[in-house]
């Protein structure tokens, strides 16, 4: 009998470990990643490319992927334009269920980033660096990977 408790109690941990996981798994954006590293850092020759070496979730986020909800301005610009949505559309289930939702919402996530490069980088002074400028000469921070002490 308590055989069978304690197998029955083991498949009971193993499947909410699982579901754990894959709940964690569920709620990230790689989309948005993916889509920053196809416009931006294709060109091994780039400013930005060699500035960076390679690309992070600190491009938009202050906390990286652990933190979604704090924006640095480039990632703030962004999401004004982009929602969740546009990332689900680019999973891999729903790129197969539907190719040309995940073909608009590429196309529409590319179309934020070159709208974001004409935007000041300062919100509020206009006259400040556009975003593109600073993309074009390797100087778009990448926001540090921990939120700043309060």
């Amino acid at each position: 009998m308590v055989k069978i408790a304690m197998t029955g109690l083991a498949v009971v941990v193993a499947v909410a470990g699982c579901l754990t996981y894959s709940a964690g798994l569920a709620q990230a954006r790689p989309a948005f990643k993916k889509q920053f590293d196809t416009k931006y850092m294709k060109n091994k020759s780039s400013a930005l490319v060699k500035a960076w070496k390679r690309s992070s979730c600190n491009a938009c986020h202050i906390g990286g992927i652990k933190d979604r909800k704090n924006r640095n301005s480039f990632g703030e610009a962004l999401a004004k334009l982009l929602n969740k949505k546009d990332s689900d559309a680019l999973s891999f289930k729903n790129r197969r269920k539907n190719p040309a939702a995940a073909e608009a919402a590429a196309k529409k996530i590319q179309d934020a980033f070159t709208t974001v490069e004409k935007l000041p980088s300062n919100p509020k002074d206009k006259t400040s660096a556009t975003f593109g400028a600073l993309i074009k000469t390797g100087k778009l921070k990448m926001s540090p990977k921990t939120l700043p002490k309060k």
